[in-house]
């Protein structure tokens, strides 16, 4: 305990504001219509925390590499996830269609960026499984809910 200091602060800081705070705003969700919304919550959170994280490391990358696949791919998948996360929030199935798309394109992350010219700087180990468990776990948890969410905003079409 004498070596707790500023890293161990740091560390319940960022367990409070990454974990138990998404997770006590999940746990109060209001339902949609009969179905709990708690899961749908705490993930849209989580992904903004994600993607807050992301972006400057996406940020270095496009600035080092240049406008590169690889830091290309990495700003697509934040603009889909915080996109999709706030339009989840927000009950709106656009947010689902983003916030699913931004799952699919990190499972395939690997793959992709494999047969890119930096491929050096892919790990060549196993797909990310889990990923693909939360993608499947989540489409599953929005079919359910689907009829229940918001269809996209109609908005009039601008007038030349």
């Amino acid at each position: 305990m004498d070596n707790f200091g500023v890293r161990g602060a740091i560390g319940v800081v960022l367990l409070l504001g990454g974990i138990v705070v998404p997770l006590w705003f999940g746990l109060r969700a209001k339902p949609l219509g009969a179905q709990p919304y708690r899961w749908a919550t705490w993930l849209s959170l989580q992904s903004i925390l994600l993607s807050a994280a992301t972006v400057p490391t996406a940020l270095k990358s496009i600035i080092a590499q240049g406008p590169e696949f690889g830091p290309v791919y990495l700003w697509l998948i934040t603009g889909l996830a915080i996109g999709g996360a706030v339009g989840v929030l927000r009950r709106k199935r656009a947010g689902v269609v983003c916030l699913v798309a931004s799952e699919a394109l990190t499972f395939l992350m690997a793959p992709l960026l494999s047969m890119s010219p930096l491929a050096n700087a892919v790990n060549e180990g196993a797909p990310p499984v889990p990923v693909l468990g939360v993608l499947i776990a989540n489409c599953i948890y929005f079919r359910r809910r689907w009829t229940l969410l918001g269809a996209p905003d109609e908005r009039p079409e601008a007038v030349a």
